[in-house]
Order: structure tokens, then C-alpha cells, then sequence
């Protein structure tokens, strides 16, 4: 038994000794008994650990976006308004289902495109591209999560959403939300 004492005081000066430099030294009590639980100085609960190594993978929320940008992540973008190329409209037609769309450039920079839509399907998808450097996708065609949520109003011609956004290229994932204003021109906008 003296031996048994002896080793697992030496296992755990040798553990404490391989941490990092600020991880306080352990040394076990001289009268260890069979059903004895010594902490490693990592100061976690092992049963903790386990549950947090099964967390989502989701990202935190992003929360709103202002009017007329999409973000992901810490990214945001504007629409170029006016628009020079594009579309947005929200439409109830009796007798179909609901769907809006909108669709154009960001920031000024024809390179950089968006797209939001919620489909007469019911499905949504967004996605932001410049075609170089990233491609963000929320919805279905995604790797990531299909958690993408648009509402649409058609009293105010808007177009607003948030969800998973995955990054075609990276396979990064990150939240984002977005909102457009759709004009009422009489024919969507």
C-alpha cells in the first residue's frame, strides 16, 4: 500500500511538473485512501470537460443587422444603393405563396455580390461572394447548419434574416444577419 501512496505521489509531482509555468504544483496528501480523487490543478471537473467537449459548434449570434447591410461574423457590408445592378421585391399574390428577393452589389464594388431570398418553396438562402476570396452560403446548399430564418414584410417592403453562414472556401462558419428595403415602385423595386 506504501508503494501504491508512493507512486501516485510521484505520478502527480511528475503530472504537476509537465503543466504549464503558471499551473500551481499538486502534491498529494501523505494519507491517500483507495477512494481518493487528487485534482490535476487544471481546476476543472473532469464531468465539466466532457459535456463542453460536446458542445454546438454553432456561432454566437450576430444579432440585427441596420438596414440596407448584411454582416457575417464581424464583416459587414452595404448595399450599393442606388442600385446598378440588382433587384428587391417582396410579393403576396393571392393564391401563390409568399417570396422575396433581394440581390445586387455591396459596398460599390461590382465585384462583391449578395443575394437573400425566401423562395415560393418556403426555403431561404443568402449568400454573400466576391468570387476570390470568400463565398458565404446560409441555407440549404450549405455545408453548415440550415438555420437560416427571413422574414418578409409586405407592408414595409422588407427583406430581413439571420442564420448559419459557411464559408465555401474555408469551411469557416459564422453568423450573419442581414436586412433590406425593397422600393415601391410599382413593379417590386
Amino acid at each position: 500500500m506504501k508503494t501504491l501512496i508512493a507512486l501516485v505521489a510521484v505520478f502527480g509531482a511528475v503530472a504537476a511538473g509537465c503543466g504549464s509555468d503558471d499551473a500551481p504544483a499538486v502534491a498529494p496528501p501523505a494519507d491517500l485512501g483507495a477512494d481518493t480523487v487528487v485534482d490535476d490543478g487544471a481546476g476543472q471537473d473532469p464531468a465539466t470537460t466532457e459535456a463542453d467537449d460536446g458542445a454546438s459548434d454553432a456561432p454566437e449570434p450576430v444579432g440585427p443587422a441596420d438596414m440596407n447591410t448584411i454582416r457575417i461574423g464581424s464583416q459587414v457590408w452595404e448595399r450599393t444603393l442606388p442600385m446598378t445592378t440588382g433587384q428587391c421585391f417582396v410579393q403576396n399574390v393571392e393564391g401563390l405563396p409568399p417570396s422575396g428577393t433581394a440581390w445586387g452589389t455591396l459596398d460599390g464594388d461590382e465585384g462583391i455580390r449578395f443575394s437573400a431570398n425566401q423562395r415560393q418553396d418556403g426555403t431561404n438562402e443568402a449568400e454573400v461572394d466576391d468570387q476570390d476570396n470568400f463565398y458565404w452560403i446560409a441555407g440549404p446548399r450549405s455545408s453548415g447548419p440550415d438555420d437560416l430564418e427571413i422574414e418578409l414584410d409586405f407592408d414595409a417592403l422588407t427583406i430581413i434574416g439571420q442564420g448559419t453562414f459557411t464559408n465555401v472556401l474555408t469551411g469557416e462558419t459564422a453568423a450573419g444577419s442581414f436586412a433590406f428595403q425593397c422600393e415601391d415602385d410599382g413593379s417590386g423595386g
